[in-house]
C-alpha cells in the first residue's frame, strides 16, 4: 500500500484536514487504497523544512505561498505540473483571482487550500470614525494618532512576519520596493519613509512587539487587549474562536493596500507517486473540504461557499471582497531575493541590529 506524504504548514486552516480525518481524509484513503500521512510545522520553521523536502522524495505533496514563491519553485525544478493539457482542474467554482495564482506561464502547479490576506479587525465601541468595507493603512495611522500611545495596536512584527506586514505601508506611499533589475534600492528616500510610518504605528504598541506572530496577534484582538490590529484573513476563524470576549464588538475591513496570498498544495518533482498525489490534491481541494476549511481559519476558497455562509460568518463578505481586490507582488522568480533583502533592510534600521 502506497503512503502519500503531505508537508503542511502551521495554520488552522491545515489542522482542519487533521481534525476531520475521520470525514475528509479516511474517504480518500478508502477510494484510492492507500495511506496518507500529514506533517505539520510552524511558520517560522516551515521554508527550512520545505526546502529540504523538495530536494528529496520524502513528501509528495508539499504547501506552497501561492504566487510568492511558485515562479521560483517552477524556474527552479522544485515542482511539477499536474497535468500535460490546459486542464481547468476542477476549479471552475474558486475565485478568479485564486485560480489564477494556481497557473505559471498557463500550467496548473497549484490546488487552493486557504487564502492570507491583509484585514483589519477593531473593537467597533472604541474607535471614533465609521470604518465600511476597506481603510487605508494611512487612516488607521492618523486614528492612533488622535490618541496618546497606550498599547492599543498590534503588529506582526517577529523577523518571519515584517516584510507582509509592512508591505501596506509601503504600498501606501507607493513604494515600488523591486526596481527594474528587480532587486532592492536600499537609499531610495520613499523605502525609509515607509520605515518610519511603521515605526509610528509601532510607538502604540504593547512591549516585545518585535516578537509578535500570528498567535500573539490573535490573543490581543480577543481578549481585548487592543482597538485593532491587522491580521490574516485566514486566521479570522481563530480570532472569532471560543476564546474571544464579546466577540459582537469586533467589525472587519480589508485595507486598501490589501495584499493577499492563497497558500497551496503542490506536487514534489521528485515525488514518485504523482499521479496518485494529484488526485489526493484535486479531493482535498474540493466543495465540502473547502466549506469546513473556510469555516475553521476565516475564508473559503470556492465563491458557492463564501455565499452559503456569509449570513453566519459576518466577516465572509469583507475577506471575499479583499481576495478579489487585493494586487498580488510581481510575479518573478527573484521576488523571493528581493524579499529576503529588504527584509534585512527593515529589520536593520527598525531595531538597529544586523542580521
Amino acid at each position: 500500500m502506497e503512503t502519500i506524504r503531505i508537508l503542511g504548514v502551521g495554520d488552522p486552516a491545515v489542522y482542519t484536514y487533521v481534525d476531520n480525518w475521520e470525514k475528509f481524509i479516511k474517504p480518500i484513503e478508502k477510494e484510492f487504497d492507500i495511506k496518507i500521512d500529514i506533517q505539520i510545522y510552524s511558520f517560522n520553521e516551515y521554508y527550512e523544512k520545505l526546502m529540504k523536502a523538495i530536494k528529496d522524495d520524502e513528501y509528495d505533496i508539499v504547501m506552497v505561498a501561492g504566487h510568492l514563491w511558485l515562479p521560483f519553485f517552477v524556474e527552479e525544478g522544485y515542482l511539477s505540473p499536474l497535468y500535460d493539457d490546459n486542464n481547468d482542474g476542477k476549479l471552475e467554482d474558486v475565485l478568479k483571482s485564486i485560480k489564477n495564482e494556481m497557473y505559471y506561464k498557463d500550467q496548473q502547479f497549484l490546488y487552493p487550500s486557504f487564502c492570507d490576506g491583509h484585514i483589519l479587525v477593531y473593537r467597533k465601541n472604541r474607535l471614533d470614525i465609521q470604518i465600511r468595507d476597506s481603510i487605508s493603512i494611512l487612516d488607521i495611522v492618523k486614528q492612533l494618532q488622535k490618541q496618546r500611545p497606550n498599547k492599543q495596536f498590534a503588529l506582526k512584527s517577529h523577523p518571519s512576519e515584517i516584510f507582509l506586514d509592512i508591505l501596506p505601508y509601503f504600498r501606501a506611499l507607493k513604494v515600488d520596493f523591486m526596481n527594474d533589475v528587480k532587486m532592492i534600492d536600499s537609499n531610495d528616500l520613499k523605502v525609509e519613509e515607509a520605515i518610519q510610518l511603521y515605526k509610528t504605528a509601532m510607538s502604540f504598541c504593547g512591549l516585545n512587539v518585535e516578537t509578535f506572530g500570528n498567535e500573539e496577534v490573535m490573543k490581543s484582538l480577543q481578549s481585548g487587549d487592543v482597538d485593532m490590529a491587522v491580521t490574516w484573513g485566514g486566521q479570522l476563524g481563530a480570532v472569532m474562536g471560543e476564546e474571544c470576549v464579546k466577540p459582537e464588538e469586533l467589525g472587519f475591513a480589508a485595507l486598501k493596500e490589501s495584499w493577499n496570498v492563497t497558500w497551496s498544495f503542490g506536487l514534489n518533482a521528485n515525488s514518485k507517486n504523482k499521479n496518485l498525489a494529484t488526485k489526493v490534491m484535486e479531493k482535498l481541494s474540493e466543495k465540502e473540504v473547502d466549506k469546513e476549511v473556510g469555516r475553521k481559519c476565516g475564508n473559503p476558497t470556492r465563491f458557492s461557499n463564501f455565499l452559503e455562509d456569509e449570513a453566519k460568518y459576518p466577516w465572509y463578505d469583507v475577506t471575499r471582497k479583499m481576495i478579489e481586490n487585493a494586487e498580488a507582488l510581481p510575479s518573478t522568480p527573484y521576488l523571493p531575493e528581493a524579499m529576503q533583502i529588504l527584509t534585512n533592510i527593515v529589520i536593520e534600521r527598525l531595531y538597529n541590529k544586523g542580521v
